[in-house]
């Protein structure tokens, strides 16, 4: 994210590369050692861990965590002192407009294969007649829709149809 090699999206992606800044690091002008010594320091003073962020064995994202943030820890009371997230609340549900999941064309294959999956669970839906999973599904295909979005992946129309 502060060396800026490949398009990421995220509401911590303009944050960390100005707290890079701030600390000092000059990417241009510095040798690979230097520029990793600087972004070792800013991340050991900061408190920001990157955390791969894992579904059906898929990566969805990067959780760019810091203690007392993730919608993963809303209500925990021990939120300001964990170092990670808290896992056993995280799901694409959670995490889709968390501000510190950071999304970028490698996560792609998550997030179309989601609303791929999504699109047949809501037809399903509409088949039966369950109007709760169909609202359910119609929420996780605007969701998979938003997140494509920040990667810049154009969504198949046929595929986000209304029904």
């Amino acid at each position: 994210m502060i060396v800026g090699d490949k398009p990421r999206s995220g509401p911590l992606v303009p944050m960390i590369r100005d707290a890079a800044q701030r600390v000092g690091i000059r990417l241009g002008n510095r040798s690979d050692k230097e520029r990793d010594e600087d972004i070792e320091y800013l991340v050991r003073t900061s408190g920001i861990r990157v955390n791969e962020v894992r579904f059906g064995g898929k990566s969805a994202g990067d959780c760019v965590y810091r203690p007392g943030t993730g919608r993963c820890t809303e209500g925990c009371l021990a939120r300001w002192v964990m170092k990670v997230p808290l896992w056993s609340a995280a799901r694409p549900d959670i995490c889709w407009d968390c501000h510190n999941l950071v999304v970028s064309s490698e996560h792609e294959n998550f997030w179309m294969g989601r609303l791929v999956q999504t699109r047949t669970t809501l037809d399903a839906a509409l088949v039966q007649n369950d109007i709760a999973l169909a609202l359910l599904s119609r929420d996780r295909l605007a969701q998979c829709v938003v997140v494509l979005q920040k990667m810049g992946v154009s969504v198949p129309q046929e595929i986000i149809r209304e029904s």
